[in-house]
């Protein structure tokens, strides 16, 4: 038997959620501003969440945000302005 084979086999089976656990998604990402610069949001309530014993499960793709530029004979013109991550959470609530 592959004992690194082994050891993942454990490893995965770890990150499966334990019944009666509490679980929660938090969104984080970037919004990108020309004028404001870069602003994130989330990452606080989740190293929030981690310090008070939680942690993280999974990452999940989330999606873009987009920035409307205007808009000329029925074509919108959009721009992208940041982006979002779903991130699973088990743990203690707070």
């Amino acid at each position: 038997m592959n004992v690194d084979g082994a050891n993942h086999h454990l490893a995965a089976s770890a990150d499966i959620p334990e019944p009666g656990v509490p679980m929660r998604e938090v969104e984080v990402g970037i919004r990108i501003d020309e004028h404001r610069g870069l602003a994130f949001f989330g990452t606080e309530e989740v190293n929030e969440l981690l310090h008070s014993g939680a942690r993280v499960v999974a990452l999940e793709p989330g999606g873009a945000i987009l920035q409307k530029l205007g808009e000329a004979e029925g074509n919108v013109r959009l721009t992208l302005s940041g982006f979002s991550l779903k991130v699973q959470i088990e743990g203690p609530e707070t």
